[in-house]
């Protein structure tokens, strides 16, 4: 059997899979999905142990002086059935009228978002692989705001198909990482919001920057787009609360450093970037997507 056919087939069961996890999670009620999410991101946690290994390794990176190892393996676990229980409200919200999802999701400073608005400025919106990341953006469009997103095109067409169609909705656009730049520019241009999230080490543009104490490469396009346009950069992230109640919480905008020195300022707003982001993950910190190698480009390494 050939490499490629054992890929196809691979990949085949992966979107079988995808495919009934989204029609189980869209149809069950929000409560039994939840149960049903946690079971399965459970079972991640004991099968996938290339995944369980990266978390362990990330977890005791960033917390091995402060958590025991009894504390680091409970602390996986939980970054398992949190992400499970995340994609089964990530799927399910999309669903639900605004009405019962403003039932569902209670909000804290989303009032700086709306200021920003009423300044007549472009605004960017930074957020991370936390909680439900997947509907950030859809509960700011269920608010009346028009939305751009940017995501990075999945190796499999349908599986890229199935994010996408849930990404998707009114008043929002959906672009592909590559050849995005003039879209945004023109979002920003008209006063629209911009989604992105920032948090992953990929190969994009970017800096080294501080990332929950350690050096980590870190996608500077958000603010570049802000450094030349003006608008302004609002962190904020979706998450749950230990009663599983979901809060949005929108930070206050990132005030930007502006001087003669463009890269020095580039390091300086990078940083804030990171440092907002910190804050949310700390938050609840088992509900980021511990499991990406955040921290795998070293200083010097090629990008």
């Amino acid at each position: 059997m050939s490499k490629a056919f054992k890929k196809k087939i691979k990949n085949d069961l992966i979107y079988v899979f995808v495919s009934f996890i989204v029609f189980l999670f869209r149809r069950l009620p929000r409560r039994g999905g939840l149960f049903v999410g946690k079971f399965l991101g459970g079972a991640a946690y004991l099968i996938l142990r290339a995944e369980r290994n990266k978390v362990l390794q990330n977890v005791n990176y960033i917390f091995g002086n402060q958590k025991s190892a009894r504390e680091i393996k409970t602390f996986t676990f939980q970054v398992f059935t949190d992400l499970g229980k995340n994609a089964a409200d990530a799927l399910k919200l999309s669903g639900f009228s605004k009405e019962k999802i403003e039932r569902i999701i209670s909000r804290r400073g989303f009032e700086h978002l709306e200021n920003c608005l009423r300044q007549q400025r472009g605004v960017i919106c930074i957020t991370g692989h936390i909680g439900i990341f997947e509907f950030c953006h859809k509960y700011v469009a269920l608010q009346g705001y028009p939305v751009t997103v940017v995501g990075t095109r999945l190796y499999d067409e349908r599986l890229d198909r199935i994010i996408v169609n849930n990404r998707a909705g009114d008043k929002i656009r959906y672009f592909h990482r590559d050849g995005y730049v003039p879209a945004l520019l023109r979002a920003l241009k008209n006063k629209e919001i911009l989604g992105m999230l920032i948090d992953q080490d990929t190969h994009v543009r970017g800096v080294f920057s501080q990332f929950m104490g350690k050096p980590a490469f870190t996608p500077s396009g958000a603010v570049e787009l802000a450094l030349r346009t003006g608008a302004l950069i609002v962190p904020l992230a979706l998450q749950r609360d230990i009663k599983d109640r979901l809060i949005y919480t929108v930070l206050t905008p990132l005030e930007l450093q502006r001087s003669d020195d463009s890269q020095k300022d580039l390091q300086v707003n990078v940083q804030r970037c990171n440092d907002a982001l910190e804050k949310l993950i700390l938050q609840y910190p088992t509900q980021w997507v511990w499991m990406h190698e955040r921290w795998k480009t070293q200083s010097g390494s090629q990008q």
